[in-house]
């Protein structure tokens, strides 16, 4: 299974390295690749994502596969699942209004919808409301949202394992409990 995972600039893209190692040893038999906007690269390096993934991460200067005519976007919207994380209010009303102005979402502008899944990080003092009609008009299109209310104090990362835990077949036979259990002694 392949799955590329798009990473808005906000705080919690920090926590990116981390997670993708967590989700590489949870789901051994997946394939990770990333892109990040040019914001996500104030908070994470490229490098430290191509050794924990292996692959080459996409951002706004690659725009080509190496030794390829192959544009990029192109290469990372061809997956079995997008997760888009952290999603950030700037990428959320984007897609929704199909603006592509960064790595990200231009490659959610290129993958079908019904394989896109958002982790919304919008600031608690926000007015959540502002953002809600373009939730709405991307939930319409086919997109999915995690709601974080299972496990509202992991950034997301328990609430990625049980979707793909729930919605996919891997080698790991494991439930979302047993694998917390698991994640937190490492």
């Amino acid at each position: 299974m392949n799955i590329t995972i798009a990473s808005g600039g906000v705080l919690e893209t920090s926590f990116l390295p981390f997670q993708l190692n967590v989700l590489q040893r949870v789901f051994a038999d997946y394939n990770f690749k990333v892109c990040i906007s040019p914001k996500a690269e104030e908070f994470v390096s490229r490098i430290s994502l191509k050794g924990i993934t292996k692959n080459e991460v996409y951002t706004e200067d690659s725009k080509f596969q190496n030794n390829s005519s192959s544009p990029n976007h192109l290469f990372f919207s061809n997956s079995d699942l997008l997760i888009v994380y952290p999603a950030s209010p700037r990428i959320i009303v984007e897609a929704a209004i199909g603006n592509i102005t960064c790595p990200v979402t231009r490659v959610i502008a290129f993958t079908d919808k019904s394989k896109i899944l958002f982790a919304p990080t919008i600031h608690p003092q926000l007015n959540q409301k502002i953002y809600q009609s373009h939730i709405e008009n991307l939930k319409k299109i086919g997109c999915s949202f995690l709601s974080h209310e299972l496990y509202p104090d992991n950034n997301y990362l328990y609430d990625i394992i049980d979707y793909l835990n729930s919605n996919y077949k891997s080698k790991n036979k494991k439930t979302t409990q047993e694998l917390i259990k698991k994640i937190k002694k490492l």
